[in-house]
């Protein structure tokens, strides 16, 4: 019968496992085995569900970012309580958004002030009933485009 003790170690990591078996006898360890066992980082289970934990923690965070702004503007007096619980009428907002860059349709008045009990500012009006995009009714200095260098052969 034998006093060898041994141990088994392991080292768990984030995308792998180390480990390593030592026998000793008395105070000197001697090594057996050892080795590590690495996982390609998008093959386990852990980086699935890393993916959805950090989408379920934006989309928490982006929701407390408009309650927290929600409740600063209530607060400044900019909303009042009746619009600040009230939800876009159109039921896909950014359909709208993406129209409007493509430049498919313009906006009617209530689609862009779904909330507001009067009516949009006068610029706003013009630009609209005109159908000319927001913001040209002022002045505005264009960047000149920038050139490109030729193509190499």
């Amino acid at each position: 019968m034998s006093n060898a003790k041994i141990d088994v170690s392991l080292d768990l990591g984030y995308a792998s496992i180390g480990w390593a078996v030592a026998e000793t006898h008395g105070r000197e360890p001697i090594v057996k085995g050892c080795g590590t066992v690495v996982f390609e980082p998008d093959k386990c289970l852990a980086s699935e569900r890393r993916g959805y934990r950090r989408q379920r923690r934006h989309i928490r965070a982006t929701r407390t970012r408009i309650l927290r702004m929600k409740e600063y503007l209530l607060a400044q007096g900019v909303l009042t309580p009746a619009v600040a619980g009230l939800r876009h009428p159109h039921p896909e907002p950014w359909r709208l958004a993406a129209q409007v860059l493509r430049g498919e349709r313009v906006l009617t008045a209530p689609e862009l002030w779904p909330f507001s009990s009067g009516t949009p500012t006068t610029a706003a009006t013009t630009a609209i009933a005109s159908g000319a995009p927001m913001g040209a009714t002022r002045k505005t200095r264009r960047m000149p485009k920038r050139s490109r260098p030729p193509k190499r052969p």
